[in-house]
């Protein structure tokens, strides 16, 4: 497991949704560590049953306060309206539930060199400071704020994987801003 992964899995607990779960590694991951009966899943792929749905993040499946965790690992950038996710994640929550989420950098030092970010499948990037921002004005209070190196477990489509042990590399001496991935812990306001 990489970094993120571990800081996902460290913060999570009860009853779990992992939107974009169909893709990479994370779920399986998920799935080492939490019982069957506390995991569900949306995407816009995959099985479907009463823990897993073909859906949209814009339009979760699920009742209201029905999750304490929500986890959307490097998928908040693939949606057309992310501000919808949020309300949506905030819906399905419980009382102080908490989101997770992880995403790329769009002003890391890598995407400002190679704009490995800039793709078709990506329709929003956003800076640390826009990504508090947006989740703030959505009802989320801030809990942690972690910078990442990109891996394979962040992404195993990327054009650049190759390029994965010098990015690493580079993290360690990089500040902060110009670091590439960002994962948030968020906890559900009142």
């Amino acid at each position: 497991m990489d970094g993120r992964t571990n800081f996902i899995v460290a913060h999570i607990s009860g009853k779990i949704l992992d939107v974009g779960y169909y893709c990479g590694s994370l779920h399986k991951t998920l799935k080492k560590f939490f019982p069957n009966e506390n995991l569900y899943g949306i995407d816009i792929e995959g099985k479907c049953n009463a823990h897993y749905k073909r859906a949209s993040a814009e339009k979760i499946p699920f009742e209201n306060k029905f999750f304490n965790s929500v986890i959307a690992g490097e998928t908040i950038e693939h949606l057309q309206k992310p501000e919808e996710f949020l309300k949506e994640a905030h819906r399905i929550l419980k009382p102080h539930g908490l989101l997770v989420l992880s995403t790329p950098n769009r002003n890391s030092a890598i995407n400002k060199l190679l704009k490995s970010y800039n793709t078709k499948v990506h329709l929003n990037l956003f800076s640390r400071k826009e990504l508090a921002s947006l989740l703030e004005k959505n009802g989320f209070e801030i809990e942690n704020f972690r910078m990442f190196p990109y891996t394979p477990e962040s992404c195993d489509g990327s054009k650049h994987q190759k390029l994965f042990a010098l990015r690493k590399a580079a993290h360690n001496f990089l500040p902060n801003a110009l670091r590439e991935d960002m994962a948030v812990i968020a906890r559900k306001g009142n």
